[in-house]
């Protein structure tokens, strides 16, 4: 069974995205909003807990909550087919991601990284994609695409904790340990 490790957002951090969610939902008539809105920072397949807990423990104890910049307009992941923001200052989070991947990998967990050439790919999920929105993304402009000026003032929000779910039926995830992050 393949579970996630996601970042979750502080209360107001995660209405604000949620708002975000609505006007883009409404605005490009997308269907399915994603139930859960967090960052994916790997995928583990059949992970030992017991030494998961002690090696997330260990990895995240010195970081305190931080914050993530978004980038203002929308990408289309054509993988996961689905609608997103992307992480744009990457900053704790990346080197968080990065730190944890090499320890997983080499304490024998299979994981499937998000890293590629240029860094790693961290997304905020917002809604599954359709035929319309893929072609609105083939023709126009990175521009018409932008959703975060509408919410001038938003573009940094808070991440309070790390989460390892699985996935229970269709893109829902159920959550197995919470790790939270210390208080300034």
């Amino acid at each position: 069974m393949k579970y996630y490790l996601v970042a979750e957002f502080t209360k107001e951090s995660y209405l604000g995205i949620e708002n975000i969610q609505r006007f883009t939902c409404k605005k490009y008539k997308l269907y399915k909003k994603m139930q859960n809105l967090h960052i994916i920072l790997d995928t583990i397949e059949e992970p030992n807990l017991e030494l998961f807990n002690k090696i997330m423990a260990e990895e995240i104890k010195p970081y305190k909550k931080f914050k993530i910049q978004l980038n203002s307009s929308l990408a289309y992941d054509t993988n996961q087919k689905t609608v997103a923001l992307k992480v744009e200052n990457k900053g704790y989070i990346a080197t968080i991601a990065r730190n944890l991947s090499e320890k997983l990998f080499y304490n024998g967990f299979k994981t499937s990284s998000i890293q590629s050439d240029e860094g790693y790919n961290l997304y905020i999920p917002l809604a599954n994609g359709n035929h319309q929105i893929k072609n609105i993304f083939d023709q126009k402009s990175s521009d018409a695409l932008n959703v975060l000026n509408k919410f001038s003032g938003t573009s940094f929000f808070k991440i309070k904790s790390f989460e390892l779910c699985k996935l229970n039926g269709y893109k829902k995830l159920s959550v197995i340990k919470n790790y939270p992050l210390r208080d300034f």
